[in-house]
């Protein structure tokens, strides 16, 4: 299955009017595999060396964890990570609030082998960032996805700044995936659109407001939560509100076409593997259904409960974390 089709994108067979990144047949079929989503997400920046220093000492579980760095070597005393840190920042940019390090989180589908996590960390890590800029990273296990800390400094040996926006984030969230695959783990990355997965999840934030809810506390910016709900039950008649709802729609009719034109040429090719990747595919797409915005879900829980039955749309809280991408 290593074969030009299978590793290339379909290339002038879809008009495109809108943003959407265009899918690349293994990453249709890995979908329709049920692989599970590598994540990569900035979690913060730091803008001080105390800032910094923080970050290092929570992601290490104040020095419990040992954190790694560029060379392999094993850090677990804190004497240790502030020479590093003496190192990094000797040319600091002292502008106020100029960012330093920005840290982020990589995480593996749910069960994967914690070892080989650890090394695909390693080896993405070493791979993108080694080779101008330093960092160290922690891995955490205390979840069913394990998951890493990374915190690289923005500037590099070169005295040019990290650049991370949306196209880079994607590309390296693909490099995650292929170094989890490297390893034995069935990961892939793919955008929400192309799984007909209408909504984020939650930010660290609301996911902290939540439970603190839940626990009985208050928090002033409960009106988030509230508010969202009160326009869908006002709006809860309305199958379609707002251009956003509109646009997202017509993305999973265009993911649905791609889907279309994968299968066709799939199976004009004279390969047969590629006619079951076909079948694979055409199956799962046929099986997508609309995706649904967070009033959408909203408002379908509310007919639910005006009709007295319960819903089966999961809470956006009940989200795998492979849907909370950027």
């Amino acid at each position: 299955m290593a074969s030009e089709l299978f590793e290339d994108r379909l290339r002038g067979q879809i008009n495109r009017t809108g943003k959407l990144r265009p899918l690349r047949v293994s990453e249709a079929y890995r979908n329709a595999k049920g692989y599970g989503q590598a994540i990569l997400k900035v979690s913060s920046y730091a803008k001080s060396l105390k800032g910094v220093r923080d970050h290092l000492q929570y992601i290490a579980r104040e020095n419990e964890l040992p954190l790694e760095d560029p060379q392999g070597n094993v850090l677990s005393d804190r004497g240790e990570v502030e020479d590093i840190l003496e190192h990094w920042f000797a040319d600091a940019d002292r502008r106020k609030n100029a960012r330093m390090t920005v840290n982020i989180i990589l995480s593996a589908p749910a069960g994967s082998d914690r070892e080989a996590v650890r090394a695909a960390v390693r080896d993405f890590a070493r791979s993108q960032f080694s080779e101008n800029h330093d960092y160290l990273f922690a891995i955490h296990n205390d979840t069913d996805h394990p998951h890493a800390h990374l915190s690289v400094k923005l500037r590099g040996y070169d005295g040019q700044k990290l650049r991370l926006g949306k196209q880079e984030l994607f590309d390296l969230r693909s490099r995650f995936a292929e170094s989890l695959r490297e390893r034995g783990i069935q990961a892939v990355a793919t955008s929400r659109a192309s799984r007909a997965v209408g909504t984020k999840g939650d930010n660290l934030a609301i996911t902290k407001m939540k439970e603190s809810i839940a626990k009985g506390k208050t928090d002033e910016r409960l009106w988030t939560i509230e508010s969202a709900a009160k326009e869908a039950i006002a709006t809860a008649e309305e199958p379609i509100h707002g251009p956003w709802e509109q646009a997202m729609l017509a993305r999973h009719a265009q993911v649905l076409s791609e889907y279309g034109v994968m299968v066709e040429a799939l199976r004009t090719s004279k390969n047969t593997e590629h006619h079951a990747m076909a079948d694979t595919i055409e199956g799962y797409a046929k099986a997508l259904t609309p995706p649904q915005s967070r009033r959408q879900q909203f408002a379908q829980q509310y007919r639910a409960q005006v009709a007295g039955v319960s819903t089966a749309v999961p809470s956006i809280a009940d989200q795998e974390p492979a849907d909370r991408e950027r």
